[in-house]
């Protein structure tokens, strides 16, 4: 009965990282029943129930649970190297939650055990958590040197999505620290850790990467190619209706910069009508934006001003998008001071015609002139009748 409650703990005690979980190996559990042996049931019944307390606590009572795990520890008297790093593992994670700074130590205890025993699984757990808390505390260089590590033994375990996960995050980060080659040898690593599963809507998004990369460094030839020939081909075979998106808009952006503005209308467009397809109100808007603004530099101001007040109207009717219009007349306030000048002069245009053309004026003219017309009438045949009445008098007289 002990044994099968501790293999009901171990079996439901998952350990995750970079978006996966990875559990110990059949070896591994056997190893961790060792505790139910060379000691009374009643310690081990009591470990259990002590395990058992720690993982319903740990969403809602983070620090409750790690008391138990600390007293599991305290109570078992079997010295089980991995059986205790999946409990100072968990612990690590229960404080790196609530930012205790006990949660470090913890987990590179944990890595330490897993090291000794060889667990390759254990030690991507544990790497994976101490790269993180690194990460997020600033010290980004022990958090690299861990993530190398990492990566390497994700690959040794021939888990390559994994691997080119953890790569691509690196990019990320290089990418944002504007270290572009840096960025570039992550991106590379990446690439091969995909190609390897040909894992297609990884290798668009991490192609995506390294044109955004080949741009920044002033290779957009590079860049065109990489979106082109790459990125949209394998957004394209796994079905990827966000990565098409983001690749159109792209390769407008690209093009707008180079002054290719009739390419750039032509990828903002696909991006419109990508953005329809997938519902997606807030692409819908920044297409339709951009679409205005290159249409403002090719001299279509007409045009342009139809896709802004489109954009408008979604704006009005939900101010959600605003932020997305303020932003772009921020960026672009001359080419919207062009596009206002020519909309105020069709504004006054238009009132010029409407009030010539004006129905309502045009009747009270009507009606003016006809009431003058009758008052002239009546008036000449009020003089005709006072001249002829004199004449009648006499004629009468005679």
């Amino acid at each position: 009965m002990m044994k099968a409650l501790v293999y009901l703990f171990i079996f439901f005690a998952p350990f995750s990282f970079v978006k996966a979980s990875i559990l110990q190996d059949s070896s591994a559990l056997a190893d961790s029943t060792t505790l139910v042996k060379n000691q009374p049931d009643s310690i081990t019944r009591k470990v259990v129930a002590l395990l058992v307390d720690a993982r319903e606590l740990s969403l809602e009572k983070p620090l409750e649970a790690v008391k138990s795990y600390r007293s599991a520890l305290i109570t078992n008297k079997v010295k089980d190297e991995i059986w205790e790093a999946d409990i100072r593992l968990e612990m690590g994670k229960l404080l790196a939650e609530v930012k205790n700074k006990e949660a470090l130590p913890q987990l590179l205890k944990a890595n330490a055990l897993y090291k000794k025993k060889a667990n390759l699984q254990g030690r991507a757990n544990a790497l994976t958590e101490i790269s993180k808390l690194y990460e997020s505390s600033g010290q980004f260089t022990l958090a690299l040197n861990n993530y190398n590590e990492l990566y390497k033994i994700l690959n040794k375990l021939g888990e390559s999505v994994l691997a080119g996960n953890v790569a691509s995050h690196l990019t990320d980060v290089f990418i944002k620290k504007q270290k572009y080659v840096e960025a570039f040898h992550y991106a590379d690593l990446a690439k091969s850790a995909y190609y390897k599963v040909c894992r297609k809507d990884s290798l668009g998004s991490i192609y995506y990467k390294i044109a955004h990369i080949k741009k920044k460094v002033n290779s957009p030839k590079l860049a065109e190619y990489y979106i082109l020939n790459q990125a949209l081909s394998y957004y394209r075979s796994s079905n990827d209706m966000d990565g098409r998106l983001k690749s159109f808009d792209f390769l407008g952006h690209l093009y707008q910069d180079q002054k290719r503005y009739s390419q750039a209308k032509w990828f903002y467009l696909q991006a419109n009508n990508q953005s329809r397809l997938s519902n997606d109100t807030a692409s819908i808007v920044t297409s339709l934006i951009n679409l205005g603004l290159v249409k403002v530099l090719i001299g279509d101001l007409s045009l342009a001003k139809q896709d802004i007040d489109e954009a408008e109207l979604i704006i009005k009717g939900d101010s959600s998008y605003a932020p997305l219009m303020k932003e772009a007349k921020v960026k672009h306030a001359a080419l919207f001071k062009q596009l206002n000048t020519v909309a105020s002069a069709t504004k006054e245009k238009s009132k010029k015609n409407v009030k010539a053309k004006s129905p309502v004026k045009a009747a009270e003219k009507k009606a003016s002139g006809s009431t003058k017309s009758t008052s002239n009438t009546i008036l000449v045949d009020t003089e005709k009748k006072e001249k002829e009445a004199p004449i009648q008098k006499k004629t009468k007289g005679r």
